[in-house]
């Protein structure tokens, strides 16, 4: 009877845990609709929704987005260097876009790029042998899928009329970028808060909760498809590919424990669609 129980109480727990990544994915979709936020207030609002979410609902500090085990926040002098590194280029472009008088939301993206270079930073010191597996499989499974994906795009878009050169210059900036700003949007969203929120160590149904998170992933897209095709079409577009894709990234990042695991695929899938069809600046 006790364990009996026992199975109950962890099943409500769970569903619990299902709702309230769902209520906050749907608090955040709300609030971009309504008041109509490009893709870069979009991805910026997630900043104050996940630092809440951890501090409130999950009730973890801020590393534990980053490493799942991390006892403490901490680089020590090789840790400061690799993220002034990583915090060049993003700093250099914030330095352009305010130069040039860009719009607020590409220098605050700018900003929490470079800010991303910290944690980002962290990761990689904390990289052990044993996740470098889950590294390679993620790179190729959710890498691939990625790249495979962008290049269907490409052929079906017509790709940009660049040089080789621009292509291979495009790719490697955009990875400059993407690497650390997935460390303070979207990927520490999805994966970093509500993929480890929703499993737990040691739970059944990993994929079926994998899928789920990257179903949500899918749908927290809508914004940036809103009123370029019609819902019926979006929807299902967004939650297949999504799905698709966001299935290892989940997987990997459990087996790691090391957001840089699905930041980096990520980033890869990104980097490759800018230098293809072109993309954020």
């Amino acid at each position: 009877m006790a364990t009996m129980a026992m199975d109950i109480d962890q099943g409500g727990n769970r569903l619990r845990r299902f709702m309230e990544v769902t209520a906050a994915v749907a608090v955040w979709l709300t609030i971009s609709l309504v008041f109509h936020l490009d893709s870069r207030g979009h991805l910026l609002l997630g900043i104050p929704v996940i630092a809440a979410f951890q501090w409130g609902v999950r009730r973890q500090p801020l590393r534990t987005l980053w490493l799942r085990n991390g006892t403490s926040f901490h680089l020590d002098a090789a840790g400061w260097g690799i993220a002034l590194l990583l915090a060049l280029y993003p700093g250099y472009c914030v330095f352009s876009y305010v130069h040039s008088g860009a719009p607020w939301g590409k220098i605050g993206l700018g900003l929490a790029t470079v800010a991303g270079a910290f944690p980002c930073a962290y990761s990689l010191r904390n990289f052990r042998r044993s996740m470098l597996r889950p590294f390679l499989l993620c790179l190729a499974t959710a890498g691939g899928l990625g790249v495979a994906v962008m290049i269907a795009l490409a052929v079906g878009m017509g790709m940009e009329h660049y040089t080789l050169l621009m292509r291979v210059q495009i790719g490697v900036t955009s990875m400059l970028r993407y690497v650390p700003i997935g460390f303070v949007v979207e990927e520490v969203s999805f994966r970093g808060a509500f993929d480890a929120h929703i499993h737990h160590p040691g739970e059944s149904h990993g994929v079926l909760s994998a899928l789920f998170v990257s179903a949500l992933w899918g749908l927290w897209h809508l914004p940036g498809v809103n009123g370029q095709m019609p819902l019926k079409m979006a929807i299902p577009m967004l939650v297949i590919v999504h799905s698709v894709l966001g299935l290892p990234l989940s997987i990997y990042w459990r087996r790691s424990g090391n957001l840089i695991v699905p930041s980096v695929a990520h980033a890869l899938a990104d980097a490759v669609r800018n230098a293809l069809v072109g993309g954020p600046a």
